[in-house]
């Protein structure tokens, strides 16, 4: 009997008693994994942008005086707020300003009372010049012709 509880005590010695490594053994002690953030925290950052016109398309031919917007899908990550200004060969055409809180696609199109202007026959150059947030991120120009 006596054996058999000597037996059960050095077990449990060597166990610690809690069932790991005792204390004082040099055996290695695993970090403390912290997983944080996700698509929707941190500062807002860009990763794509894409521009493209009615037709899907990054270019168009449209009569003169007709209806033709402009339409840009952004990809992101983060919160803060996004601000934007709609150029029309170098000019702006209309500014858009949205507070990012989730999500990690935006979507903008040029408004529906200030459609891309087509009373100048030619071809004319889009983009979205993004004045917040600041990055690195190029951004595509689309162009339309109008008869």
């Amino acid at each position: 009997m006596w054996r058999r509880a000597v037996g059960w005590w050095v077990v449990l010695a060597l166990a610690g008693c809690a069932g790991g490594p005792r204390p004082d053994s040099a055996a290695p002690v695993a970090p403390r994994l912290r997983v944080t953030g996700g698509a929707t925290t941190g500062p807002l950052t860009l990763t794509r942008v894409e521009i493209t016109l009615d037709n899907g398309f990054g270019s168009a031919t449209v009569e003169r005086n007709g209806r033709i917007r402009a339409r840009a899908v952004i990809n992101l990550s983060g919160n803060g707020v996004f601000r934007a200004t709609w150029l029309v060969d170098g000019r702006p055409l209309e500014q858009v300003q949205h507070l990012v809180t989730y999500g990690t696609t935006l979507v903008l199109e040029t408004g529906e009372d200030t459609p891309l202007p087509t009373f100048e026959p030619g071809t004319h150059w889009v983009t979205l010049r993004i004045d917040e947030p600041a990055g690195d991120i190029e951004v595509p120009a689309v162009r339309y012709f109008v008869k």
